[in-house]
């Protein structure tokens, strides 16, 4: 109803917020084809208008697409989606750009074109851009406790996979501080990771009360998939 008033009147002030309202809305649900309906809708009007790839809210709306496509498995849209994001961030930020809004989006940018590169696999590639997404969030002081500690998770994931195993425990108890002070959910899930990289590390003493920590509070939290998960690796711990 607000795009077609929107649309019928000529306010177009206020139709990319109102695209933006109604695609969120469809992502939060997982109705990801009607989010990606309205994003290329506002994507085409806005260009209609005269307004520039490099505009941050036309990125915004790109960046969106890109992990909806990652999401669908099409790699090869995704990779040029979160290209074109990346390119055209950068080169906002190296004219001059400093704005919090303007620094935040190039964090999200960098942070899921890591998690896409993760996905398929390419732990090194997906590591610098994570990492560059934290360097560059400290940088600018925008992110939310909540949104430091995933890219702390993250981190501890890729260096997981990659066996720099030092690093990966430094990230995840750097991730649970964080989810101390926030009260998070995923503080059971946090756990595990810690056991799991302790046994990796050789360290079964250390792990033994981190699982026994996650099984506890996964229980407290009602989180099933983590709570039969630290029940199997505590059975193969005793045995």
């Amino acid at each position: 109803m607000g795009i077609k008033i929107s649309d019928e009147y000529q306010s177009y002030m206020a139709m990319p917020y109102m695209y933006d309202i109604l695609a969120s809305i469809s992502f939060a649900k997982g109705n990801l084809k009607k989010a990606e309906l309205l994003l290329v809708q506002i994507i085409e009007k806005l260009v209609q208008l005269g307004v520039p790839d490099t505009d941050s809210q036309i990125v915004d709306f790109k960046l969106r697409l890109a992990r909806i496509y990652s999401s669908y498995d099409e790699a090869e849209l995704a990779e040029i989606g979160f290209r074109n994001c990346l390119a055209n961030q950068e080169s906002r930020i190296l004219k001059g750009d400093d704005t919090l809004k303007s620094g935040v989006l190039y964090v999200n940018i960098l942070f899921w074109y890591g998690l896409h590169k993760l996905k398929n696999a390419e732990y090194r590639e997906a590591k610098r851009l994570v990492d560059s997404a934290y360097a560059y969030s400290l940088k600018i002081k925008g992110l939310t406790p909540y949104q430091e500690m995933v890219i702390l998770y993250t981190l501890s994931d890729l260096n997981m996979q990659l066996q720099n195993y030092e690093a990966a425990l430094r990230d995840i108890e750097s991730a649970i501080f964080l989810g101390k002070g926030i009260g998070s959910v995923d503080l059971p899930k946090f756990y595990l990771k810690l056991a799991r990289i302790y046994l990796l590390m050789g360290s079964r003493g250390k792990a033994g009360p981190w699982l026994e920590e996650a099984h506890n509070l996964a229980r407290l939290f009602n989180d099933k998939e983590i709570f039969e998960e630290s029940e199997r690796m505590l059975t193969d711990y005793v045995n």
